[in-house]
């Protein structure tokens, strides 16, 4: 089988996988949906409504009926293609989803263009030093980086950024004086992460008997760094930027909601707030697959750097 065949083989197989992933996740999300306290008629038209008007509006979004009737009803709309109607709004979920998910994209796409070259640089840095104290800088910087809460590093950049020195609005979506605050408080938390894994994975093949033997051979530094230690090293980078892409491109709800950014994460948050059970059943399905063609991206992507990294569809080839 040729290595195009076989990649489109594995693809057929990733994604109907992916079938059996939503079944869970959509039965999951429905059973903790239903556990959670407090009734979505109540919210909508407050509990000192009329029994009778309590029991229309039951009926109507079809909350009567027992959970497996509804789960089972929802499963059904989703075979459709359908995705089902805000309770509050009565907007087409999928709609909203699609109107708002360009937005969680450009900020996505904001905060990995910032976070990608500044981490693996300072990664490459620190790995390069290494024992030395501008090593130990960057390390120390990076341990905080991931342990300081990413609402805090926003309220941060807010109150000096916005309140103190006026350079950019502090909320809002709109053009670039927008989003940089947004893309800068995923980013750092990024960057650490990015700056961590890359200082490790060079270490690592730093110390690998093929740049030794580069080394000993004489060839030209920049070419021992670049081609054979960064195109090694570039799996594990991979990995973290694929991972963090896809979990904003989920909706980064947080930084979303501080800085009001109309955007999936702030989306699916108005609805668990609101038991708005349809809006987070639409948000979860909707990132769930994100999440998994982005990983098959990665994994894609491991194929091109890596001869060694292998797609195989069947059994292993021996």
């Amino acid at each position: 089988m040729s290595g195009g065949a076989k990649i489109l083989n594995y693809l057929a197989k990733r994604l109907l996988l992916l079938i059996p992933l939503l079944l869970g996740i959509t039965l999951l999300t429905f059973t903790l949906i239903k556990a959670i306290p407090g009734d979505p008629v109540a919210g909508l038209i407050g509990e000192r409504a009329s029994k009778q008007a309590i029991e229309n509006i039951s009926k109507s979004i079809g909350s009567d009926r027992n959970i497996v009737s509804q789960y089972f009803g929802y499963l059904g709309m989703l075979m459709r293609g359908e995705l089902g109607r805000s309770l509050y709004t009565n907007r087409d979920i999928a709609a909203e989803i699609a109107q708002k998910f360009p937005n969680t994209l450009l900020l996505a796409l904001w905060a990995m263009v910032i976070a990608t070259p500044v981490g693996v640089l300072l990664g490459f840095t620190a790995a390069y030093n290494r024992g030395s104290k501008l090593d130990r800088a960057i390390t120390t910087v990076s341990v905080l980086g991931i342990s300081v809460p990413v609402f805090w590093i926003g309220l941060l950049l807010m109150l000096l950024v916005s309140f103190k020195l006026r350079l950019l609005p502090p909320s809002g979506t709109g053009g670039i004086r927008f989003i940089i605050l947004p893309a800068l408080t995923l980013a750092l938390p990024a960057i650490a992460t990015l700056a961590r894994v890359a200082r490790t994975s060079v270490i690592d093949i730093m110390d690998m008997p093929f740049v030794q033997v580069a080394r000993a051979k004489g060839l030209n530094p920049s070419r021992v760094k670049f081609i054979h230690v960064l195109k090694n090293a570039l799996i594990p980078i991979v990995t973290v930027i694929g991972l963090d892409f896809g979990s904003y491109l989920n909706g980064a709800v947080l930084t979303e909601t501080i800085f009001g950014w109309d955007g999936l994460g702030r989306f699916a948050m108005d609805g668990i707030l609101k038991r708005d059970y349809p809006v987070v059943m639409g948000s979860i399905i909707v990132g769930t697959i994100v999440f998994v063609l982005v990983n098959l991206l990665v994994d894609l992507t491991y194929n091109y750097l890596d001869p060694r990294v292998r797609l195989h569809a069947g059994k292993e080839s021996r």
